[in-house]
């Protein structure tokens, strides 16, 4: 965790300097389509779990773009996900993300701009199972690599249209299954630590506004 708020800092800190030299910054707002595939196993290989999840979510992206062409882009995103692989179907998950990265713009006019980035961040995501009196948990960590390629369009000098394409390799930071049972004569919990890793894909669409 604390290397992670270290991360964090430097990463805000690159951002907020780098933007002293920047042309064009950008705050869009979109809806973002995640499909991943994760593998999920214990230390024994006891628990080994592959899933495909779909998902639909909000999506929060700030973008700057440098006289250069250097680029800067960060992300937080909340997503509903859902999975057809489990034995026995869960209530749909959530998943949080939040990531940032550099890269360069290599196409611009005052209209259009593409950009690509190299990205790293940060997932937390849950699925939970209820049947009473035990409740199951399985609690997604991870870190994730892998590159954004955002495609921008003005239609004013402010407002606009933005699609990104992101894909991730995704490795474990922390994940676990947990149950609990709670009945009136007996209370129990126990947890198992898993290694989780695989890939997203996320496509995002929405509006911006540029200043």
């Amino acid at each position: 965790e604390d290397f992670m708020k270290k991360l964090i800092f430097l990463a805000a800190a690159a951002l907020l300097s780098a933007t002293a030299f920047c042309a064009e910054h950008t705050l869009g707002l979109g809806i973002t389509f995640p499909v991943s595939s994760l593998n999920f196993k214990d230390s024994d290989d006891e628990f080994d779990e592959d899933i495909t999840q779909t998902g639909v979510g909000v999506d929060l992206t700030y973008l700057f773009i440098s006289d250069s062409g250097f680029t800067g882009k960060a992300d937080f995103a909340f997503e509903k996900i859902s999975a057809s692989d489990f034995e026995e179907n869960p209530d749909e998950g959530l998943n949080w993300v939040f990531d940032f990265g550099i890269g360069y713009t290599f196409l611009r006019d005052e209209k259009f701009s593409i950009s690509a980035l190299g990205m790293f961040g940060f997932s937390l995501g849950a699925y939970n199972w209820y049947d009473d009196p035990v409740t199951e948990s399985l609690l997604m960590k991870t870190l994730d690599f892998g590159v954004d390629v955002v495609g921008k369009f003005k239609f004013t000098n402010h407002l606009g249209a933005f699609a990104n394409l992101g894909l991730r390799y995704s490795i474990d930071a922390g994940s676990k299954y947990e149950v609990e049972f709670r009945a009136s004569a007996h209370e129990e919990d126990f947890d198992i630590d898993l290694k989780t890793q695989g890939f997203r894909f996320i496509p995002t669409l929405g509006v911006s506004w540029t200043f």
